[in-house]
């Protein structure tokens, strides 16, 4: 009788954590990932997250989790600095959650990086199917693979550029580096600058 009895309190104790567990997902679900907006010169609302309050960075990031934020647009220019209501000027140097976690943009074919891009993270673009993607030169660090489009994107993508000297950094914490590309390459140009492969080719992740 003593081992039923306390049995049934785990269970009940185990039956409030995933109560609770599920609760903050839900909460966190609801909640909006975004700082403010700014609006592009095409008329685009635009979402941003504050990363560094100091140096006045932000990310490009979506509007809540699983959000669909971008769904319909099919052009999409990220400037090099936006303004808050307030004045407050920033500079993008970072793409997050943009068109990852659900936030996926099937109809986005025209994608514009800003040129003080410092940061990717993981799967930055999954969401989306380009015909051509511009890396810019200044790109530091990004967070494992770069390179997977959502759904037809590996095949309707025709042009990869990529700017910089030396490949990004890549940040992701663990012994093994996932590789910037994770997508079939065959039906697709890369272009590097010019002298510039040898550096690509002597990163294993590249």
């Amino acid at each position: 009788m003593y081992s039923e009895i306390k049995i049934k309190i785990k269970m009940k104790k185990f039956l409030l954590l995933f109560l609770c567990l599920v609760v903050v997902q839900f909460t966190k679900a609801q909640t909006p990932t975004y700082d403010f907006t700014a609006v592009n010169d095409d008329g685009l609302t635009i979402y941003y997250k504050v990363i560094d309050e100091a140096k006045k960075e932000v990310s490009v990031a979506e509007k809540d989790n699983m959000g669909q934020t971008y769904a319909t647009v099919t052009k999409m220019v990220i400037p090099d600095k936006v303004k808050k209501s307030d004045g407050t000027e920033y500079t993008v140097t970072d793409i997050g959650g943009t068109f990852s976690n659900g936030n996926f943009a099937p109809n986005l074919t025209e994608l514009t990086l800003p040129s003080m891009l410092k940061t990717l993270r993981w799967q930055p673009f999954l969401g989306i199917s380009l015909k051509k993607l511009v890396l810019p030169a200044n790109l530091q660090t990004h967070y494992g693979i770069i390179f997977q489009f959502s759904g037809s994107g590996a095949v309707n993508c025709e042009e990869i550029d990529i700017l910089g000297a030396t490949p990004p950094i890549n940040t992701f914490p663990s012994s093994y580096h996932y590789p910037a590309f994770n997508m079939d390459l065959t039906n697709i140009k890369v272009y590097l600058p010019v002298d510039c492969s040898l550096n690509y080719k002597a990163r294993s992740d590249w």
